[in-house]
């Protein structure tokens, strides 16, 4: 029933729509899968490290996965960039 419903969300407009549809639903599942992947890494890291570089560790990978989430827009400077600089 749900797997209908998504089908039928999924491919009931323009080509266009649905290839956006069909890659917004691709998206959400890879972050999702990400999410996973890292609730999965805290039991390992913490039998590895003690609680002060746990709490390095922590730090960084917040930082780093806070700058991936929100891309702060760096690959379209480069592209940019590299549009001047070709041009």
């Amino acid at each position: 029933m749900i797997k209908k419903k998504l089908d039928k969300f999924l491919h009931s407009e323009h080509e266009r729509t649905q290839k956006a549809k069909i890659n917004i639903f691709y998206s959400l599942g890879i972050k999702a899968v990400s999410v996973l992947i890292y609730l999965l890494l805290v039991p390992v890291t913490l039998k590895c490290l003690n609680t002060a570089e746990y709490g390095v560790w922590l730090t960084l990978s917040s930082i780093l996965m806070w700058i991936n989430t929100f891309d702060i827009g760096l690959g379209n400077v480069l592209m940019n960039i590299l549009k001047i600089r070709t041009a």
